[in-house]
């Protein structure tokens, strides 16, 4: 199986461009439902304030736009009474409520964190230009085998003697190709561009990394293991994204990787070790595995920025936090890193 090629170092994103994409892809969507329903503008405010809460709800997606552009139809009243039932829709409980936000409360100050992540809680990040994923690769060398050669993987060209490139898609209809590789090829997340990472300590941000997403787990509101998410909140666990370069509100990420807290180990274990968190302070960073969307380069760049911006400088033995639940899986980051990783240690 072949690997992705490392990534050069991501850049920040201007966050200011993504907030504009985002009020222009709204902006859009509103007039198509406003041309659609031969509505006028005084119905622009009512229906982007529907389109906003969906986004943040992450429900914009599953429930499409055709209500509203039958409530626009109908005209501003209809419009005021789905608005009205929109935000009566809640992601969590008020029990659960009130569990993230005594975990916000409880967590300790951290200098570290602040400065890395400003006042908004995220750091937003590009995927570098230079990918080569597995799929690449494999796709390559499938086009050598007929004499040809990649030009741009991204639009899906190959060139061979004439001057015109070739469509690698009609070129896999036309030759034996296997049949997953024609898949992976049309499905390759890195063919996109316009996808970004973001890596969040924000407390909404980490309470929802299975609630009101494309994918289910047990860290879902509805699931098993949901008293574990307020745990990561308190105990300073981050969360990272992928997400389109038009969603900086993160309404429809793609994939998410948990990155867990682990703290320099005394060697001690069980009820002996429940309060070396507090004498031995110093944290790293460790990648859980992704879920949702695979990607062969996102885990490598969540992983470059917790050892550029998180884990500089920190050698030795650690231990997940206490408290911390690790969904009972080694994280994919520690083979790579120079810190010895003892999982499960401290675990409720």
């Amino acid at each position: 199986m072949t690997r992705a090629t490392p990534p050069t170092r991501p850049m920040i994103t201007d966050l200011r461009d993504m907030q504009a994409r985002f009020a222009a892809r709204l902006d859009d969507t509103a007039q198509k439902i406003l041309q659609q329903a031969r509505g006028g503008d005084d119905l622009r405010p009512l229906v982007l304030d529907i389109l906003r809460t969906r986004c943040r709800l992450g429900s914009l997606k599953k429930q499409g736009i055709a209500d509203i552009t039958a409530a626009a139809k109908n005209g501003s009243a209809e419009l005021a009474e789905l608005f009205a039932a929109e935000q009566t829709k809640r992601l969590f409980t008020p029990r659960q409520e009130e569990e993230i936000a005594a975990a916000t409360q409880a967590r300790p100050p951290s200098p570290r964190l602040d400065k890395i992540f400003g006042a908004g809680g995220r750091v937003y990040l590009t995927f570098p230009p230079d990918i080569i994923s597995a799929t690449q690769q494999e796709v390559t060398v499938w086009l050598e085998n007929l004499g040809l050669v990649m030009h741009d993987y991204a639009a899906g060209h190959a060139r061979g003697h004439a001057p015109t490139p070739l469509r690698i898609g009609k070129l896999m209809q036309k030759h034996p190709v296997p049949d997953y590789l024609k898949t992976e090829f049309e499905n390759d997340p890195t063919r996109n561009r316009n996808l970004r990472v973001v890596i969040s300590r924000h407390p909404r941000d980490i309470a929802r990394v299975s609630t009101g997403r494309d994918w289910h787990t047990c860290l879902s509101a509805l699931d098993t293991q949901w008293g574990a998410v307020p745990r990561d909140i308190e105990k300073e666990s981050l969360v990272a994204y992928i997400i389109k370069d038009d969603d900086p509100d993160i309404t429809a990420p793609l994939a998410r990787i948990r990155i867990l807290p682990y703290v320099r180990s005394t060697g001690l274990r069980g009820l002996f070790n429940q309060g070396a968190d507090k004498q031995q302070p110093e944290v790293i960073y460790m990648c859980s595995p992704q879920v949702g969307l695979r990607h062969d380069v996102f885990e490598a760049v969540v992983a470059d920025f917790c050892a550029t911006h998180l884990n500089h400088g920190q050698d030795g033995a650690y231990r997940l936090k206490n408290g911390v639940y690790d969904g009972g899986v080694m994280p994919q980051s520690a083979r790579k890193a120079n810190n010895r990783v003892m999982p499960g240690e401290g675990l409720f």
